[in-house]
């Protein structure tokens, strides 16, 4: 325990008083806090301040409050909001179950509503909330492009949205960053699996390969830091939509990239790979808003290790989604129609206020 002495306020009125503070003995895992809201992204016209609201998060404090789309967010507690990225601002300052007066504009009306903040939600959306449905057109498959890096040997290939997407309204397109390993068979998987929505959300598919024909291994991951940071800025990736993914060992990289470059990826996609043993899972922090997506096929070895990685994630702060998905016999095989769609919709949830 520490006393404290205090002086508050100047000249005749200033008090002077001694407080005492009890330390804690360890400090709770920083937890971001949630709203409920997915913000429209602003179009170059828009003049007006204030975050629109294009869907409401089913149950959360923002629809237990009333909002409702198309209601334009103007102030949160104290700090008036001129755009998202005050509003994003503003959140790292908030605490769950923190009550939090908010000013809305419906129409031409003003209205003073209050929420209890929570924690960032681990469900992912159904197309229903999303107000979209994937559509698989019988279009051909485009060809990619290639980002190159002079410093390493392999190429990464890349699919860009046929144009913005109309939800885009002129923002950044997402970046999904997929650890490849199966060669060409992969790739032309990923981009039968990909191309309709990056074309319908606005995505960028940037798929990278190994340099050794034996995978991915730990060395690889300063060419990966590297590819990140340059996609990043080429395609001026939505920091709320840039993501990295993998199955197996490249799964375990992506996590491992991941977790160490916080303030480069929103979200990290693993399919049937754990953590890797070696790798010490750290704190939230408040300057980042990394969701972890984890999938498991059925009958998975990996299962115990997994769960268990889940566990210490979601101790650290992390908020973890867990999403199961058939087996299949043949390795190679691609994700099936229902478990892509469920990422698609887990992504386009990242960009959630």
């Amino acid at each position: 325990k520490l006393t404290v002495s205090l002086r508050r306020g100047t000249g005749d009125k200033a008090e002077e008083f001694d407080t005492e503070i009890t330390l804690a003995d360890k400090l709770a895992p920083y937890r971001q806090a949630f709203l409920g809201i997915l913000p429209a992204t602003p179009t170059d016209k828009e003049k007006e301040p204030g975050v629109v609201v294009s869907s409401v998060w089913p149950e959360s404090p923002a629809a237990k409050a009333g909002l409702k789309k198309g209601d334009r967010h103007t102030q949160l507690g104290e700090t008036k909001l001129a755009h998202l990225a005050a509003a994003l601002e503003a959140m790292k300052g908030l605490q769950p179950d923190e009550d939090v007066a908010l000013l809305v504009m419906r129409d031409k009306e003003e209205l003073k509503l209050t929420a209890k903040l929570t924690t960032l939600p681990e469900d992912i959306l159904s197309s229903i909330d999303l107000e979209t449905e994937a559509s698989k057109s019988a279009i051909e498959p485009r060809e990619l492009e290639t980002l190159k890096l002079p410093q390493f040997p392999q190429e990464a290939k890349f699919l860009v949205p046929e144009k913005p997407a109309p939800q885009m309204n002129g923002g950044s397109p997402g970046l999904v960053m997929w650890l490849a390993d199966k060669g060409e068979v992969e790739e032309k998987l990923l981009v039968a699996a990909w191309q309709d929505v990056c074309d319908r959300d606005g995505l960028v598919l940037l798929i990278a390969k190994p340099e050794s024909e034996n995978g991915w291994q730990f060395e690889d991951l300063e060419y990966l830091d590297l590819l990140a940071r340059t996609a990043r800025s080429r395609f001026a990736a939505d920091p709320q939509r840039t993501i990295i993914a993998g199955r197996d060992k490249a799964g375990q990289l992506a996590s491992a990239l991941a977790l160490r470059r916080r303030d480069y990826f929103s979200g990290v996609i693993t399919d049937n790979a754990p953590l890797p043993r070696t790798l010490k899972v750290p704190e939230n922090s408040p300057g980042s808003r990394l969701a972890l997506l984890t999938i498991l096929p059925k009958n998975s070895s990996f299962t115990p290790l997994v769960k268990n990685d889940i566990k210490q994630l979601r101790e650290a702060g992390f908020a973890v989604s867990l999403l199961d998905r058939p087996s299949t016999k043949d390795e190679n095989d691609g994700l099936d129609a229902a478990t892509q769609a469920a990422i698609a919709r887990w992504i386009a949830g990242l960009k959630r206020l």
